[in-house]
């Protein structure tokens, strides 16, 4: 499957690029993403949504490995693809300040350690269907002790991605959605995927779409997709348990996002995952168990996942993750840096615990997506989940559509001149009223004082006394007053914000660690 572009229902360019597997690195390695040639270096790119920027771990973390070349292909893996600056001719390194990437990402906390030396510039990244974009921009990580780094980043519809679309002429303007079908990378039933930008497809949908407003709205999280979970229950053959605290908080926040394929629980939830799954301690076995893993015999714990959640409106939205997703053979990056199945003799769950994310949140991960639907709806500021169509498919039943409704939001600049246009006709209606005001004031003088001049020219004991006419002015009628047209639509500002928050916005605490 390779990239494609068309028009959608609203006469809108869309492209459309698969999510698959991809050999990277050295030819060996592989990782699963969307496949990008950067400076003619094969990468597979993770999709996540914490980051604006497109992130690469730096070649020089692997080849800095010297126990043996293995190694350093596992590591290629474990990163999804690296970036060896020298190997690439068409390399640019940006000058200090001198960057166009997006807003930059956030460094130096806790995640990251405070250790990470990230390199800035531009290179030509070649997507599916040789469709180059040249100046993309990169930010090249090296962190030697932490792997999983190498992402594309889409935190808004103001990545550095997207925009280089726009620059590359692939898009005359930012395109206002984005589709996403993430598919499975189950051990038993793997699927490939798509993104679409500038839609989505209507065939991978399988029901309505659910919606939620775009933004950190909770506290604690700091991520552009969250939902609150109410439900989450594991259902075995045998039982069905519910992994929510018994008392105090009934709804949960969780981040969405693809970067990491399993879940993350909170602390609490965790603690009875793991009750319920009879994990095992790490010192039960050799090599040690690890908060994955498990004896196989306990497999059959680890049923399917029910998941609830709801919106602002109160609308639930429920997806069921089935026994496949949740449980597989142990897997991991081989030698050759392939994630394939290392150990036969035991389990490996979907679930980990706050401390083992890769992003210290509660997390609904690439298993999730595997059977939801996601559109990104940038120009409504809202995103929808809708059950996904996990059946067998193929290119000819494409259909991809767009919510024709919602323009695509007006930048800055231009926001700028129509507040300015605003601004500028409430001045000249002010001062309108106020010409209309003073007018119709000295008028009413004038009145007072002819109807007094009369009084007393017609007092015949005024010895000025005599015939005379009112002035027509007297006879003149007051303005009317107009009222503003009603029809006339409100005018919202873009502001810094593009997700405001509406009165039914509410902050909700992290459950706390037990």
């Amino acid at each position: 499957m390779s990239g494609v572009s068309g028009s959608t229902n609203c006469k809108a360019p869309y492209w459309a690029f698969p999510i698959k597997n991809n050999t990277i690195g050295d030819g060996v390695a592989l990782n699963r993403g969307l496949p990008v040639s950067i400076g003619g270096q094969p990468q597979g790119m993770r999709l996540t949504f914490f980051w604006n920027n497109t992130i690469i771990e730096n070649g020089e973390d692997c080849r800095s490995l010297t126990n043996g070349a293995s190694n350093a292909t596992s590591c290629v893996g474990r990163s999804g693809g690296v970036f060896f600056v020298e190997k690439s001719p068409t390399w640019k390194a940006a000058p200090d300040g001198g960057w166009n990437g997006s807003t930059i990402d956030p460094v130096n906390n806790a995640t990251y350690q405070e250790t990470s030396h990230i390199l800035r510039g531009w290179d030509t990244a070649t997507f599916s269907g040789d469709i180059q974009v040249p100046g993309y921009p990169l930010a090249l990580w090296t962190e030697t002790y932490i792997s999983n780094r190498t992402a594309l980043g889409l935190g808004s519809n103001d990545s550095s991605t997207i925009k280089a679309f726009v620059k590359a002429g692939l898009f005359d303007e930012v395109p206002g959605e984005v589709g996403i079908f993430m598919a499975s990378r189950s051990e038993l039933h793997s699927t490939d995927g798509e993104i679409v930008f500038g839609g989505y497809d209507t065939s991978r949908v399988n029901g309505s779409f659910t919606w939620f407003p775009i933004g950190n709205r909770f506290a604690g999280l700091n991520c552009p997709f969250q939902v609150l979970v109410d439900g989450a229950t594991l259902v075995t053959s045998n039982s069905s348990n519910s992994l929510l605290p018994s008392s105090g908080f009934s709804k949960i926040p969780f981040c969405i996002d693809p970067v990491q394929n399993a879940f993350t629980f909170t602390q609490e939830m965790w603690q009875t995952w793991t009750n319920l799954t009879k994990h095992p301690k790490a010192t039960d076995d050799s090599p040690p168990y690890t908060e994955q893993t498990y004896p196989w015999s306990s497999e059959s714990l680890m049923g399917e996942l029910q998941i609830k959640m709801s919106n602002d409106q109160g609308q639930a939205y429920t997806s069921t993750i089935p026994h496949f997703e949740m449980v597989s053979h142990e897997r991991y990056q081989n030698s050759k840096g392939l994630y394939t199945v290392t150990n036969t003799s035991r389990a490996m769950s979907a679930v980990v615990s706050p401390e083992g994310g890769m992003l210290n949140v509660p997390l609904l991960g690439g298993v999730f997506l595997s059977q939801n639907y996601m559109v990104i709806d940038w120009a409504a500021g809202r995103f929808g989940l809708a059950p996904a169509s996990i059946q067998p498919w193929d290119s000819s039943k494409r259909n991809i559509a767009a919510f024709c409704s919602n323009p695509p939001k007006k930048s800055s600049h231009t926001t700028a001149i129509a507040v300015s246009v605003v601004l500028g006709s409430l001045l000249l209606i002010s001062a309108l009223l106020l010409a209309w005001f003073w007018r119709r004031r000295k008028s009413r003088k004038s009145q007072a004082a002819e109807l007094e001049a009369l009084a007393v020219r017609s007092d015949p004991t005024n010895p000025f006394t005599g015939d005379v006419e009112l002035s027509d002015k007297s006879a003149h009628e007051f303005p009317c007053v107009h009222e503003a047209d009603s029809s006339l639509a409100p005018i919202e500002m873009d502001g810094t914000d593009a997700y405001s928050k509406g009165p039914g916005d509410r902050k909700y605490e992290l459950a706390s660690p037990t």
